[in-house]
């Protein structure tokens, strides 16, 4: 599994080797340990996406993939499209997706802790999870 950002760490070529950044775990989806809480939801959303589209994904449709599930849940949950009733559901979710670990509360409304990002370093133009 690689997402296509790899692309554009290639195109910069030799003047990004050795980058460091911190990033979603999807932008090393294919070099994460099977253990990893995001490794099944990643490897799924990928699937799908590849066999729709015959292509890698891109780290943004990661993005859109997770709001709108997110999203479709809160309303199931609230069995309602009123903003209030989905904004108290969305304050109660706890979503395992593919660009982080959602915890949502009425006090934090990012909900993404250090446990869904990666340290990300680009070696030989490619994304890899560093050392």
């Amino acid at each position: 599994v690689e997402v296509t950002e790899n692309a554009n760490a290639a195109t910069a070529g030799a003047s990004a080797e050795g980058v460091l950044f911190a990033g979603p775990k999807f932008g090393v989806a294919g070099q994460l340990a099977s253990t990893d809480a995001q490794y099944k939801a990643i490897q799924d959303f990928t699937k799908l996406y590849q066999d729709a589209y015959k292509e890698a994904p891109v780290l943004f449709s990661g993005f859109g993939w997770d709001a709108t599930y997110l999203a479709a849940e809160a309303i199931g949950r609230a069995k309602s499209g009123d903003p209030t009733a989905v904004k108290a559901a969305l304050e109660q979710t706890k979503f395992v997706g593919t660009t982080g670990i959602y915890t949502w509360t009425a006090t934090d409304h990012d909900g993404l802790g250090p446990e869904s990002m990666a340290i990300i370093v680009i070696k030989d133009g490619k994304f890899a999870p560093a050392p």
